[in-house]
């Protein structure tokens, strides 16, 4: 599952999980994105570890330690 978050700089940073390797992370990106694997690859470098809960409809993502009802994922930006 690809989750996509805009921050105040109009950067748009990815959360996924179930993934279990940096290729899987680019394919759910590439498929999500609706483009090639190869570009997705060639854009996105940085990657860490995160969490993100859901509190009624909006969904708050965290890096660092994990909070109480939260899911794993990796956090993914160019």
């Amino acid at each position: 599952m690809v989750e996509a978050f805009k921050t105040e700089k109009n950067e748009t940073i990815y959360a996924v999980t179930d993934a279990r390797n940096w290729g899987e992370v680019l394919k759910q990106i590439a498929s999500y994105k609706k483009e090639s694997l190869t570009n997705v690859k060639r854009k996105f470098k940085k990657s860490e570890a995160g969490y993100f809960i859901q509190k009624g409809k909006n969904i708050e993502l965290y890096a660092g330690k994990a909070i109480k009802g939260s899911k794993s994922c990796i956090i993914v930006r160019r």
